[in-house]
């Protein structure tokens, strides 16, 4: 299934990530979520080199291969293509235009969703080579649409880093290597 993501993201600490789930639960029944990333790349990272990103989500016992490329980030909106496809079983390596991909780790995510009209504001809490951190995501057609009791403490300053290049990013440092 192919289809086209816009969402609006900042990094949080816990406090506001605390803050924004209170104040989120008052209005909108929360869904959480666990899910957990398999992120799949060659030995020097090809795929994070050309800004995109290989994935099996797993989400209960359903596992979804999907790949995100073509990614744009206007005035802190970022835009992409995604393909996702249901798998079977997760597999250890993936051969995609003729290059073989190894699953390089994983990241669990603690994602609670507030669903309202066409949007969807997450919250996520995520863990990934020894680091923790929070997260706030709006996807919707129009990432302007903000309720009023996040807009005192969200500030969509400046758009993050994705969850992959976070990722990629502390398996460099963890290696020696050179940082995206």
């Amino acid at each position: 299934m192919k289809s086209i993501e816009i969402e609006k993201k900042q990094l949080i600490n816990k406090e506001i990530y605390l803050l924004c789930c209170e104040k989120l639960k008052k209005k909108f029944k929360p869904c959480k979520i666990l899910q957990i990333n398999h992120y799949y790349d060659t030995s020097d990272f090809h795929i994070a080199s050309r800004n995109e990103t290989i994935r099996v989500r797993q989400i209960k016992n359903i596992l979804t291969l999907e790949r995100k490329f073509n990614k744009k980030c206007i005035d802190n909106i970022s835009v992409c293509e995604e393909n996702a496809t249901v798998i079977e079983s997760l597999p250890h390596s993936i051969k995609m235009n003729g290059v073989e991909l190894h699953c390089i780790g994983s990241m669990v995510t603690f994602r609670t969703n507030f669903i309202f009209s066409k949007t969807t504001i997450s919250l996520d809490e995520s863990y990934y080579q020894g680091v923790v951190d929070y997260e706030i995501e709006i996807e919707s057609d129009n990432c302007e649409k903000l309720p009023d009791e996040l807009k005192s403490i969200v500030n969509f300053s400046s758009s993050p880093p994705g969850k992959y290049k976070r990722f990629v990013r502390m398996l460099k440092k963890a290696n020696g290597k050179y940082e995206l």
